[in-house]
């Protein structure tokens, strides 16, 4: 299975994504990394994400696997940065609350995260998240 997995998104839930990781990005100071990663997430949608709340999240993102990816990239920018703030934490659990995702699945999902960041820094590794 591939990390991110290919699922149809459109544009209104790719920009609710954007906005989670901003959210999650801006609520302990946005560092080049988050910003890097982020951009690269939302190039196509032509906009600068403002803030979003949980429960516009959750309205915005209907599906399951709409909500895993978003999680999954929101723990990919908490931790690209080196470590996920106390402020990032409290925000990944509204968001996963708010998404109705269990603690089981969010452990998973971060684990699934910290396992791609090792193999993208280890040596002969060409990406970078």
């Amino acid at each position: 299975m591939s990390f991110f997995p290919t699922i149809p998104v459109s544009d209104a839930e790719a920009s609710a994504i954007a906005r989670a990781l901003h959210t999650m990005a801006a609520c302990d100071g946005l560092h080049p990394k988050e910003i890097a990663l982020i951009q690269a997430f939302s190039a196509d949608l032509g906009e600068a994400p403002t803030p979003i709340e949980p429960e516009a999240l959750a309205a915005a993102l209907p599906r399951e696997d709409l909500r895993l990816l978003c999680m999954k990239l929101a723990l990919l920018v908490a931790h690209n940065e080196g470590g996920v703030s106390a402020a990032e934490k409290v925000l990944l659990g509204r968001y996963a609350a708010a998404l109705e995702l269990p603690e089981a699945d969010m452990l998973a999902l971060e684990e699934q995260v910290l396992d791609e960041l090792v193999a993208l820094s280890a040596p002969g590794s060409s990406s970078t998240p």
